[in-house]
């Protein structure tokens, strides 16, 4: 339905500086920046629009910023909405609202406000329950992120003829290369996945896995975001990744097409076969 949003700026250089640590934080992709022509854009991954665009007023006079008007960007995580609002307060902007739930809004909004360095209005906000999940990286030293991971490994082994296995068993995911989250229901793991650095700009998605009792609960769509926030967060222009064929991997095959993926050709050192399927997000 929406297209473009515009912020004006008077100072293109600093407001781009304010805006990159943001965009980042909330997993949004740089579609372009021209200093010359003093605007600049981000995107979601896997998209092509709706565009928040900075830049100067096309009259070229000074930007303001009306009462009443406001740009709200959706989090992930009302974790994400605080480092957002820090974020923005550490590079000058003002404080409009600290982070907080505003049940008046609808039961699980969690949202902060701020103003840019040129006065406009700024929301980011979360609509889930606080706690839901949380994601955070793990060292894989605790017993029962072991045991999802080999939950993991019997499973692609189950599922897979001999030789076309290529999920990373503890010792691949403590590799420097690597980095790994668990998903957390309090004290309960409830999932897993894994990036890993393929250089030239190309980030691979590992270990994406549900605990069994977490299926169906849009658990796979909060670490397929997360995972695709942290490439973008590292510069990455593509994100692929390795799978099989068969009923057993339908479900994660339709999830990483609703969020852009495309198949495409092998990559890396993987061998393709008529098993395997080797999908791909342009960032």
């Amino acid at each position: 339905m929406i297209s473009h949003v515009l912020v004006g700026t008077s100072d293109f250089a600093a407001a781009l500086e304010f805006y990159t640590p943001i965009m980042a934080q909330l997993g949004l992709l740089q579609k372009f920046a021209e200093p010359e022509r003093q605007w600049a854009a981000w995107r979601k991954p896997g998209t092509v629009r709706p565009l928040f665009i900075l830049g100067r007023p096309f009259d070229q006079n000074s930007a303001s910023a009306g009462n009443g008007q406001m740009i709200a960007f959706s989090a992930s995580s009302h974790e994400a909405v605080e480092r957002c609002h820090a974020l923005a307060l550490q590079s000058g902007g003002a404080d409009e609202g600290a982070p907080g739930a505003r049940p008046e809004y609808h039961a699980h909004y969690y949202g902060a406000y701020f103003r840019d360095l040129d006065g406009n209005k700024i929301c980011v906000c979360c609509h889930e329950a606080a706690g839901a999940y949380r994601i955070r990286q793990d060292d894989l030293t605790g017993q029962a992120t072991r045991e999802l991971v080999a939950l993991h490994l019997a499973g692609a082994h189950e599922n897979s003829p001999p030789g076309s296995v290529y999920a990373l068993d503890v010792s691949g995911l403590l590799q420097p290369d690597v980095k790994f989250w668990t998903a957390w229901d309090g004290e309960n793991i409830a999932g897993m996945a894994a990036l890993r650095t393929l250089g030239g700009g190309v980030g691979e998605l590992k270990s994406m896995r549900t605990h069994p009792q977490y299926l169906r609960k849009g658990l796979g769509s909060r670490l397929l975001a997360h995972i695709m926030a942290e490439a973008a967060a590292q510069g990455f222009t593509r994100l692929s990744l390795e799978t099989g064929s068969g009923l057993a991997f339908e479900p994660a095959l339709a999830l990483y097409r609703r969020h852009g993926f495309a198949n495409g050709e092998a990559f890396a050192d993987y061998a393709p076969s008529a098993f395997n399927q080797f999908l791909h997000l342009n960032l």
